[in-house]
Formats: C-alpha cells, sequence, structure tokens
C-alpha cells in the first residue's frame, strides 16, 4: 500500500555542520518493533501473515485463490499460514525478510503491506518460528529467532529440489492453553478476506463470515448476534475496512462531527475504503488520524466524506426495504426489528431516525396507520410487539389481518 509520506523543503543559511539521526540495531529496538507494538499478540499473528499471504497471491496474480490456514490442535500443536503466491529467494529471505521495514509494496495500492513489519509479528508470541520457502524449483526451510543478545537471526536448516510451484509458509509453535484464543481470534482476523482462506487442523472451526442486514455503496450494515463468539459480537459500532482488516473508528479523533455522523458511528457498520484511502498506525490495530496537510493521507477527511453518502443513501435503502414487504404484517415485523428491539442496531437505527434530515416516504398502498413519522409518534406504537405475549401477539396479527382487509390492502 502507498503511504503517505510527508516531505520538508527546509532552506538553511549558515549552517555548515548537520547530523542525521539514525537508529541502533539494540536488542531494545527489536524488541519494541516485534513484541511491544501489538496490544493483542495473537490477533497480530493471525492477520499480519493472513495479509501478506493474500499480498503474496496478488503478486502471483493468484487473487482469488484462498490461502491455507493451520489451526492448532493436540496432534499438531502450532499456527501456519501457507500462500501459493511468489515464494522467496533465499537472498530475500536473507536480506528483505528479515529486514525491519524492508518492503517491496509501498509503490502499489493492491497490496496491503506497506511496513516491513507484519513478518515478523510471530515475534510477539514466540522466539522461534519456521519459514518454508518454495522459489523456483527450490524448497528451502529456515528457523528464526532470537539470539542470545536479544537480536533477532535467521538460519537456513535446509534445502532440496521440489516440483511443487512457488509460495511461502510460517509456522510458529502454539502452547496448548493458547489453542482456544487463536481460534477466536482465527475468525476475528479472517472473517473479511475474500475468498475465505482454507482452515485446516480443527474440524470444529467455523469461519463465521460476516452477514449483513442492508448493503449500500460502499457500506453494509452487521446483522447482530448474540452468542459468545464470531464476528457480531465483537464490539456493534462502525469500522472501516481496507484491505479485508477492520479498523475501528474513533469518533473522538474526528472534528467537528455532526449529530447525524455521530449516530452513523453508533452503528453495527462496515465502511469500506479502498487501499491507500486511510492511514494506519504501523501496530494495524487503528486508524492513524491525519488531515491530509503535507502530502499525508487525509483519513479524517475520507472518513466524513463517507459518512455523509451512508447518511445521503440510507433512507432510500430503508424504503426498498419496506416497498419489498408482501404485507402489512410483514412491514410492521421488519420495523421492529429495524427500530423497536431496544437494543444494538436497533437502538442506533431508532436515534439515527430522530434526525429531521432522515426523511423516509412511504410508497402508494402502505396504510396511514403504518407511517413512520418518527420514534416518538403515536402511530409507530402500533408495530411494536417487544413485551407483548404469544396470545397478545396473536391477537395483534389477528387486528392487523382485519384493518388491512378494511383498506383493501392485499396480504
Amino acid at each position: 500500500m502507498k503511504l503517505g509520506i510527508e516531505t520538508h523543503k527546509v532552506e538553511t543559511f549558515g549552517v555548515d555542520n548537520q547530523t542525521a539521526f539514525s537508529i541502533e540495531a539494540h536488542s531494545i529496538s527489536f524488541k519494541i518493533l516485534s513484541d511491544q507494538l501489538y496490544s493483542d499478540k495473537v490477533l497480530a499473528v493471525v492477520r499480519e501473515l493472513s495479509c501478506n499471504a493474500f499480498d503474496s497471491h496478488v503478486d502471483a496474480d493468484k487473487k482469488d485463490v484462498p490461502f491455507r490456514v493451520h489451526m492448532p490442535n493436540t496432534l499438531e500443536p502450532w499456527f501456519s499460514v501457507r500462500d501459493w503466491g511468489i515464494g522467496l529467494s533465499d537472498d530475500n529471505v536473507k536480506h528483505l525478510y528479515t529486514t525491519y521495514f524492508g518492503s517491496t509494496k509501498r509503490e502499489s495500492n493492491d497490496k496491503v503491506g506497506c511496513l516491513g513489519l507484519g513478518s515478523k509479528s510471530p515475534f510477539a508470541y514466540t522466539e522461534s518460528f519456521t519459514v518454508t520457502s518454495w522459489h523456483d524449483g527450490m524448497k528451502r526451510t529456515y528457523t528464526a529467532f532470537i539470539g542470545e543478545e536479544g537480536i533477532p537471526m535467521i538460519t537456513q536448516m535446509g534445502e532440496e529440489p521440489t516440483d511443487d510451484v512457488n509460495g511461502l509458509e510460517v509456522s510458529l509453535p502454539v502452547k496448548p492453553q493458547d489453542f482456544s484464543e487463536f481460534t477466536n481470534k482465527a475468525k476475528t482476523a479472517l472473517c473479511r478476506f475474500n475468498p475465505a482462506p482454507e482452515v485446516v487442523g480443527n474440524s470444529d472451526f467455523d469461519l463465521d463470515s460476516v452477514e449483513y442486514w442492508m448493503k449500500g455503496e460502499g457500506w453494509a450494515i452487521r446483522k447482530e448476534d448474540n452468542s459468545g463468539y464470531g464476528y457480531r459480537n465483537r464490539g456493534d459500532s462502525a469500522v472501516a475496512v481496507q484491505g479485508s482488516v477492520a479498523y475501528p473508528i474513533d469518533g473522538a479523533a474526528l472534528k467537528d462531527l455532526t449529530l447525524e455522523q455521530q449516530k452513523l458511528l453508533n452503528l453495527p457498520i462496515d465502511i469500506y475504503f479502498e487501499l491507500g484511502g486511510l492511514g494506519i498506525t504501523p501496530s494495524r490495530e487503528s486508524l492513524s488520524y491525519s488531515d491530509g496537510t503535507k502530502n499525508t493521507i487525509d483519513t479524517i477527511g475520507n472518513v466524513i466524506k463517507r459518512l455523509d453518502k451512508v447518511f445521503d443513501e440510507l433512507p432510500s435503502k430503508f424504503e426498498d426495504e419496506f416497498t419489498a414487504c408482501k404485507s402489512h404484517w410483514d412491514a410492521c415485523v421488519l420495523f421492529n426489528e429495524m427500530f423497536r428491539t431496544g437494543r444494538g442496531a436497533s437502538y442506533a437505527m431508532s436515534e439515527l431516525a430522530r434526525s429531521p434530515k432522515f426523511d423516509l416516504k412511504w410508497s402508494e398502498g402502505v396504510p396511514e396507520s403504518f407511517w413512520y413519522k418518527g420514534p416518538r409518534d403515536d402511530a409507530t406504537a402500533l408495530t411494536s410487539t417487544s413485551h407483548l405475549t404469544s396470545k397478545e401477539i396473536r391477537k395483534f396479527h389477528n387486528d392487523l389481518i382485519e384493518e388491512i382487509k378494511k383498506e383493501g390492502i392485499p396480504y
């Protein structure tokens, strides 16, 4: 991914002695960049290795081919990511793969990576891991490890001719007590990859791809889920999706939001951005909220523009949903799901619809008693079934049937 690099033109007068800052290759430096960089170390390993596999498939023109993820189990206690991309030559393993901030991905917005840090993420969890490269008819295996002085090292363990296609596999040992954490974090990290990766090693693993309730141009509202795990209970607010990675949107970091924009951020909504459209922090755990000055990526401006676009499109999407209802009863059920459950997306949607700018226009044929004029309007009470017993719901349904019969509307 291209980076918005801030450059300066500096004019100096009468200054002859200048010295550039440098970075010492010290164990502390490597520990900060490999270990302390990530607040969620297991999630970082899964996410970063998966993004690298995806990028390698882009390089090999295999974007539609899934990479493979191995989940740890009792007989095979390791986590690994295997791709069938371009692989790495011995020279690239020793001089590019091992170089912090070394990357070949900064000249294109086709790939997720750009910082040259993700390949070192296994060091956030373990002090050694294995890299296997299939490249131009040779299979080479390497061990990466933390040396005696705290400096990361890599050594070649073997090589042999192979007929396998090019590719790369990174594998690391996992402690038995961490098996379930890797499983759960993989569900979080992998759910937005397209195509979904092939997951092996755990027959009970369900990737639980994201399901959406409503979709628009560049956005989609997620369905809710009350289960213990799965993507839907991992935050009910808006996220920015860039390169298969979902970043939480921090409303406090966005300047001068309107009331409507603030309410949109309370929705469980995915808002999509092209690679290079948003600045990210080195850990890839959050957005970097730059304002687009001095050649940096305008993350703040791009997010606000997209929020406005979503808000402009939402009313017509709601109208489409209700127009598709085949009966008054179906419309009432949909209305209840959208606005009246009092939790999650329903509550946020109800709050959003209070805005005078949120103008819903119903098509002809919808009974006047169903017209939606705002959550406080008495007419909406007809559609609320949140606290009804099963007997009351049946009566409610029968009353509605009688009403729409009188109005001559098919059901």
